[in-house]
Formats: C-alpha cells, structure tokens, sequence
C-alpha cells in the first residue's frame, strides 16, 4: 500500500472474538474509528485492517500480521483501535507490539482515551490495560469452567455431543432412539466378526448418516476410526464423565495441547438412563478390543518390533483421488504396501478401489519431478526468473538502506535534542538514560547499515543453467533414500507442488499422477525472499504406472 503522507497512513483495526458474537462488530468499531478521525484532510484515506471471529490472545491473526507488517514497511505513522484489548489480551503479545510500535515511532490512539505515544505514563497505561485484558482471559476462563462443571452434574451438555445423544429442550442430555439402534447395531456386527472398515462401509451402503465429525470429512460417510471410538466410548453404558483432559496453550506455538487431569479432579457420574449397550455386551466387547490390539502389537513385533508410523511414508499425505478428493493411504499388502482411496477403503463410499504399490508410485513420481525441474525450457524459465528475482533483491536491498539511513538520521537527531537539554542544565539520571539509549540504538543502526552496504557492494552473477541443473534444491535422490528424515523430505516435496498434492486418476487399470509444479518453491531456495508476483509455475508433471514397479514411466 502506498504511503497518503510523507510521514504515513492512519490505520484503523478492529477485532471480535467468536461466531457468536454479532459479525458487525469490526464494521461498527470501523465506523466509530472513522468518526473518530473527523474530516480532518491530514487525516488521508486510512489504511483498514480486521480480524473477525478470532480471539485477541492468538498471535497469527491474518489482519493483526498484515497491520505489523504495513507498520515495519514504514507505511503507517498512527494505529486507531477502539480499545487495547482489540490488539491483544496476552501481556507478551501487547509489550511485543508496543514495542514494535515504539521502534517504528507509530503512535497507538485507542479509543478509551489510552494514547501510546512513547512517553513513560502513556507506556505505564497501556501495560495495565494488558494486564487486566490478560486477566480477564483467567477469570472467564473459570468462571466458564465452573459453569460447565454444573452443568454436568445436573445432566446438562457440556459441550460436543456423542453419537446417540441430543440435547432436550431444558438442557438434559437425552437418547436419540434411532440414533441408539445404530449405536447397538455396531456393537452387535462387531461381536459377530465385522472389522472396522466393514461396518462402517455397511452403514455407507444403506445410506446412515454418520456422526457430525464425519460429515464435514472429504468423502462423507462413516469411517473406520469413527466405529473404533464408538466402540470404546463408555458413556454407551451410562457412565459419563467430565474434565478429563484440560487444555493449555502453548506458550511459544500457541497450539492448545490436551494434558490428562489427576483421577481425584475427574467429575465421574453413572446415568442409567442414558445407557444404551448392556453391560455385558460392552464387557465383551472391549475384551475383543484389547485381544485385537495384543494381536497387532505382537504381528508387529513379528515384523521387526516397530509399529507403523504414519511418517514412514514419503508420498503420505500427499496423494489425492481424483475421483472424490480423498486422502490417498497406505494399506498393508502380503508383500509390500499400497495406496489406496480412504474413502473407498474406510467408507466404502468412493468407486475406486484401485491399488498401487508405495515404492513403485514414488520412484515415478519422483522421476517425473526431476524431469520436469532438468527439462531444459525449465531450467530456462528458473533463469529467466532467478535473474527477475535477484533484479527484486537489489531494488529491495537499495530501499532497506534508504530507511536504515533515515532510521539513523532520527536516532541521531535525538541525541543531539538531548544533548543540548544537557547542555542547558538538564542533568537528570532519565535524561542521561534515554541518551545513552539512543546511543547504544545509533551504534545498532550504523552496523546494520554497514552490512547492507557489504551485501549492495558484492557482485551478483546469474547461474548458467547447467549449474542450475547441479544445484541440489534440483536434485531428488535425497528424497527416495529409505532411512533418511521423511518427514523433511515430505515437507520439501509438497512446496514444490500447487496445493501441495498430487491426485492420482485410474485410467484403464492404472493409475495417472498429474500435479503441476511451482517454480517459486525452487525460487525461495536460491534467494532469501518469497517470490513476488504470479507466473512462478513450471509445465504440468504427468506420470503413468500401474502395479509392478517395472511398468512405471513417462
């Protein structure tokens, strides 16, 4: 976006938390914002940044990121919320950009009447603002908690529902009748010899709607792990329970991970109402369970004491069918293993039931990949754009100096406002403190602009194409070594390829492997920037094979 003034644009943010609230809350807090600015025509057109339905304590929020990086660029000169909780309800994210605001010199106005201007009580008001944000986030918290806990002793829903279960009118958790004969009838076919996949393909084919989970899946329909958890879920006996995981965020990643709570802080209740399989049949059953599970740890042992990991596979989760957009998964042969459709082998609800080796598919798709990428035309077309790129480096590289200098002349500037208050009687310590801090930034600032002038002095040559052909971010026999980091390799594979997958199209009893590659994924390899702009797409990669590794090619 292109600056309004010389100094910067106003950018105006708003956030709110949850579908649930009302979804014109960013639009009214915009308009306020607006307002707010008058017709002031130094004011300009402001730059408009939101996050809807996304709470303030995640950090990666896609207008939050898209505003700190306007505000990085030198693009923005003042931030307008309408209030500090809007940025942020974690005490370490708020300092995080009030620091970030205060090295770019962006002034926050908010509209509580809180102004981040760089001065100490302006600083002192808005740490408090995020404490008490932060706070807030606690008390909710429990306060939520302590709810849900009453809830469950009175019998009322405490969350996402199980399979054979409704809430009534009043709140009470009540049985779906037919819902229940279902639930009854997995357990019976399983008793009676029926494997996972099987029942739930059998419930596919009479057209049964599954659980809510599985119908938001790719391929709709009843999967195996669905009936495995059924199977184990005790509430089918009446016994319910509540808090038995608890979930934190992580401090750095900010996933929330599950952590399994002491059995004393578990909320334990037997309902005989909301029974649905006899005690018996559940005993029975779960006795099956843990036969089968001995079973396959000890077939396992058998086969070198190592349980199938879902890493092991360099084309998992990669492959797609093209007949219903499902995950492509490995299955285990007499010999060897295949892939196959999830859908047609857990649901039974896709037609393709055709199977292909892993190491056949992966030797022809990777011989296609490394066609395509040493084709010279390609390694023409990676040239051509290496040399756009590094054209890109330099103009960035020039702009980068631009506003390392002026960053510098600011900083420098300071000083001597400071220095002469000095000079004139001013020898208080915060005086002297804030000089020796732009000092210490001053010397940050010129070591950064000497590096810079390093990199703009060093000589840039275009690579010939054979040595582009050499480069190792061409060469893919890493990626086919048996014991080496799969999970790396699998990463590196999906960046080349648009949408990160490849569909794989049954074809007269062999499958097509079609996935077009994307050249910026090579690009970001030889330069230390994302590539910009569009026509990064190299020539489609086709492969063609069937079962037997001998009949792979092009």
């Amino acid at each position: 976006m292109a600056k309004n003034t010389p100094s910067g644009a106003i950018a105006l943010y708003a956030r709110y938390s949850s579908e649930l609230q009302n979804p014109r809350s960013c639009a009214d807090q915009l308009a306020d914002l607006r307002a707010s600015l008058g017709n002031a025509p130094e004011a300009g057109e402001p730059l408009v940044f939101s996050d809807d339905a996304i709470s303030a304590t995640v950090w990666q929020r896609p207008g939050l990121q898209a505003l700190l990086r306007e505000v990085e660029a030198g693009r923005v000169r003042e931030v307008h919320v309408e209030h500090p909780d809007r940025l942020s309800r974690d005490i370490g994210d708020a300092d995080r950009i009030a620091k970030l605001l205060r090295h770019n010199d962006v002034k926050l106005v908010c509209g509580n009447g809180i102004t981040l201007d760089g001065s100490a009580g302006a600083s002192l008001s808005f740490s408090m603002t995020a404490v008490l944000s932060e706070n807030y986030i606690r008390e909710l918290g429990t306060k939520t908690l302590r709810g849900l806990k009453g809830n469950a002793r009175e019998g009322k829903a405490t969350g996402g529902r199980a399979y054979g279960y409704r809430t009534g009118a009043t709140g009470r958790i009540e049985v779906v009748d037919e819902e229940a004969r279902i639930v009854r009838e997995i357990f019976a076919m399983y008793l009676r010899g029926f494997g996972y996949a099987r029942i739930a393909a059998e419930l596919n084919a009479r057209g049964i709607d599954p659980p809510r989970g599985s119908r938001r899946r790719a391929g709709r329909g009843w999967m195996a792990s669905a009936i495995r958890e059924q199977l184990r879920n005790p509430k089918y006996t009446g016994e319910w329970s509540f808090g038995v995981r608890e979930w934190r965020k992580h401090p750095v990643t900010r996933k929330r991970q599950p952590r399994l709570r002491e059995d004393g802080e578990v909320q334990r209740d037997q309902r005989a109402e909301l029974a649905i399989v006899d005690r018996t049949t559940w005993l029975t059953v779960q006795a099956k369970l843990a036969e089968h599970a001995a079973s396959y740890q000890a077939s396992a042992g058998a086969r070198g004491g190592v349980l199938h990991q879902r890493t092991n596979y360099l084309l998992s989760g990669l492959l797609r069918c093209a007949c219903c957009g499902s995950l492509m998964q490995i299955s285990a042969g007499t010999s060897a293993r295949y892939y196959r459709c999830s859908a047609n082998r857990k649901r039974g609800t896709c037609t393709n039931g055709l199977a292909v080796k892993e190491h056949g598919a992966r030797e022809c798709i990777l011989a296609a990949v490394g066609d395509a990428l040493w084709n010279p035309g390609a390694l023409e077309h990676i040239r051509a754009h290496v040399a756009e790129r590094l054209g890109d480096l330099s103009r960035a590289l020039d702009a980068e100096l631009k506003d390392g200098r002026a960053r510098l002349a600011r900083t420098e500037e300071r000083i001597r406002s400071v220095a002469m208050m000095q000079i004139d009687g001013d020898r208080s310590p915060t005086l002297a403190t804030m000089r020796r801090d732009f000092e210490a930034q001053a010397v940050a600032e010129r070591g950064a602009i000497a590096e810079l002038e390093t990199r703009a002095g060093e000589p840039i040559r275009l690579p010939l194409p054979q040595e582009l052909a050499e480069d190792r971010i061409l060469t893919l026999d890493a990626l086919n070594e048996a014991h080496g980091d799969v999970l790396a390799a699998r990463e590196q594979l999906r960046r080349l390829f648009v949408g990160g997958a490849v569909t794989l199209t049954p074809e007269d009893g062999v499958y097509v492997a079609r996935a077009e590659l994307l050249l910026e994924a090579v690009l970001r390899e030889k330069t230390s920037t994302p590539a910009q702009g569009g026509g990064g797409r190299c020539p489609r990669v086709v492969a063609r094979g069937g079962f037997e590794p001998p009949t792979f090619g092009l």
